[in-house]
């Protein structure tokens, strides 16, 4: 499995690339030669607590804004 900063060094301008989520079973039925190509960047894990933690809401809110508007900013670059 390659590392994020292997991955990233490897795209060349203008490459694609996708960011998956999955469920841990369903990724360990990947073929082994497939996950070699692929970079494991975040493992998390869903927890209950969360849900009433305002801590964690908070944080969520604003990594959920900062992700939008650097999305938004990268599509108008990339699509101008």
């Amino acid at each position: 499995m390659l590392l994020p900063r292997e991955f990233f060094e490897s795209l060349n301008d203008g490459d694609e690339y996708l960011t998956i989520l999955m469920k841990r079973d369903d990724f360990n039925e990947i073929p082994k030669n497939s996950v070699n190509k692929m970079v494991v960047n975040t493992v998390r894990k869903n927890n209950k607590v969360f849900e009433t933690d305002p801590t964690h809401i908070a944080l969520s809110k604003k990594s959920r804004d900062a992700k939008k508007e650097l999305r938004n900013y990268e599509f108008k670059i990339n699509y101008k």
